[in-house]
């Protein structure tokens, strides 16, 4: 009688299979935002920065100038409280916290950026 054997070569075959499709997903989404995104950039980084020098106008937070579309500000924390509740009352969506990054991208227009400049000037100003 021969000795039983199991073949494991099918499964281990199709392993690095399943890994290659994943990447080749992953791959196709980077090529089209490149394809399809990369001009809409310049008004991701233009809103930051309109963002940026907003939100630097108002006393008691520390800004940093973007060199992308992502802002930093440093809001004190005692105003985190209200500014959470006041950007919630806005359909702002955001974790507060008093180091915040603030993100810019192609669902945010230059009149929600206004807003949200708004919304921070009001609460701060209230504190």
């Amino acid at each position: 009688m021969a000795p039983a054997t199991i073949d494991l070569r099918s499964d281990t075959a199709t392993q690095p299979c399943a890994a290659m499709r994943q990447a080749g997903i992953m791959a196709s989404a980077g090529i089209h935002a490149l394809e399809h995104n990369v001009p809409r950039l310049a008004e991701d980084h233009a809103n930051a920065l309109y963002l940026a020098q907003g939100l630097a106008q108002i006393p008691g937070l520390a800004v940093r100038m973007p060199q992308t579309n992502i802002v930093y500000v440093d809001v004190p924390p005692q105003c985190c409280l209200e500014l959470a509740a006041a950007l919630q009352e806005n359909g702002i969506v955001a974790s507060v916290s008093a180091h915040m990054r603030l993100v810019t991208h192609r669902d945010v227009t230059h009149p929600d950026v206004a807003q949200v400049i708004g919304v921070f000037a009001r609460s701060l100003a209230a504190d």
